[in-house]
């Protein structure tokens, strides 16, 4: 503790302003919490902003609630990973019963305790959304005054059907009305719930791992990655490979439930006998630099979304970004969230059938140079520039209401 209490004097001391970052982060770097199908969009996402954040001088100080892929008792883990970024892994213990892991919220718990001996007044946090934390933080805002950035990247009562209930929704909402200022991962989000407070927009991860790219186009690769759902629309894919002329192949990265994950090889070991050759591959998860290379030498990206509004209108599929920012081409459902958004004339779409789907993968000019790198270094800069206006009308209203108290 007192180490950390030097540090953070420390970052004051050089003029770096302090934000805590919380999230369900994937421990990559830590000894005992790395997942390789645990929540990868969302700590590409966190990747993305960290990033952004360091570019602005800040000091990141992420906290991390993600559980390990076993049970057991974990202890904190902090590791600092430069001058601008450290991390903590908070503590928890779970156990196995069955196939069920019991055990891992109480974590929450940790969580409690880390913002109530950390955390300051004047402090920054940034909180990626999520049901799991309920009230914690709207609590500690309310008891401890620090500023509240709530990252509302999906509203999980509106974009999964597992969670649809109203009552559940005003809940949800409720978790994060109270925030001071937001960053909404699309724009109808912002239009809805900003509350006439000041918001950004972070569609995702803006970080260009590959400039640009012309790849030979004797065999044209699509890619997709994600959940292994119906949802999602991976099934479908592979049903549009029927329509698409031979020199097309599909690669899949991906995860999902053990039902899913035996329908999709299920799925694919029927076209591929069906076409007497390999047309369609799974490689299981890949992260970190595996994802990368592996995106290398993909032409097309395709990001399939559920065309019900309440669905599409309530997120923004992070892996439009990390297509992009490996240069590739991309296809998306037809959704007035993405098709309105600042990138939008630069993505290709289709509707949610096998027929929609062929015809514009096969009007994709993939025989020219892809370059994203443009788009992303704009979209990099426009967040930056907005954190920094949100950031100064936040500081404006605080110092009115001092000078009212």
């Amino acid at each position: 503790w007192l180490y950390k209490k030097r540090k953070v004097e420390q970052m004051a001391s050089m003029g770096k302003k302090v934000i805590y970052y919380i999230g369900f982060y994937d421990g990559r770097i830590c000894s005992e919490r790395r997942r390789n199908n645990g929540n990868m969009a969302g700590t590409v996402y966190m990747d993305g902003l960290i990033n952004l954040l360091r570019g602005m001088g800040y000091h990141v100080i992420l906290v991390s609630l993600q559980y390990a892929a076993n049970a057991g008792v974990y202890a904190q883990e902090h590791i600092v990973v430069d001058d601008c970024v450290e991390q903590y892994f908070l503590p928890y213990l779970s156990i196995k019963i069955g196939k069920r892991m019991m055990g891992g919220r109480t974590v929450i718990s940790s969580l409690e305790h880390f913002i109530y001996k950390n955390i300051k007044a004047d402090d920054i946090v940034i909180s990626y959304h999520s049901l799991v934390y309920k009230n914690v933080i709207t609590e500690a805002h309310h008891k401890i005054g620090f500023t509240w950035i709530p990252e509302i990247n999906e509203l999980y009562c509106l974009s999964r059907q597992e969670y649809a209930n109203p009552l559940l929704l005003d809940s949800e909402i409720s978790m994060f009305s109270e925030g001071d200022g937001y960053i909404f991962a699309n724009d109808i989000l912002a239009q809805k719930y900003a509350n006439n407070k000041p918001y950004t927009i972070l569609y995702g991860n803006y970080d260009i791992n590959i400039e640009k790219k012309q790849l030979p186009t004797e065999k044209i690769k699509l890619v997709y990655t994600g959940i292994i759902n119906e949802d999602r629309g991976v099934f479908k894919i592979i049903q549009t490979m029927e329509c698409l002329p031979d020199n097309y192949t599909l690669h899949i990265l991906g995860f999902g439930s053990e039902n899913n994950m035996k329908r999709l090889l299920r799925e694919i070991d029927l076209i591929n006998r069906k076409h007497g050759e390999e047309r369609v591959y799974f490689y299981g998860t890949k992260v970190g630099k595996d994802y990368s290379n592996f995106l290398s030498d993909k032409h097309i990206g395709v990001s399939l979304i559920s065309q019900n509004e309440d669905i599409c209108n309530n997120a923004f599929p992070g892996k439009i970004l990390s297509y992009m920012g490996h240069s590739l081409y991309v296809l998306s459902s037809k959704c007035d969230s993405i098709c309105n958004s600042r990138l939008g004339e630069y993505i290709y779409y289709c509707e949610n059938t096998t027929d929609s789907i062929a015809d514009a993968i096969k009007k994709i000019p993939v025989f020219n140079e892809c370059n994203s790198s443009k788009i992303l270094e704009q979209l990099g800069y426009e967040f930056q520039t907005e954190f920094k206006q949100m950031m100064c009308k936040l500081q404006e209203t605080s110092y009115e209401k001092s000078t009212i108290n």
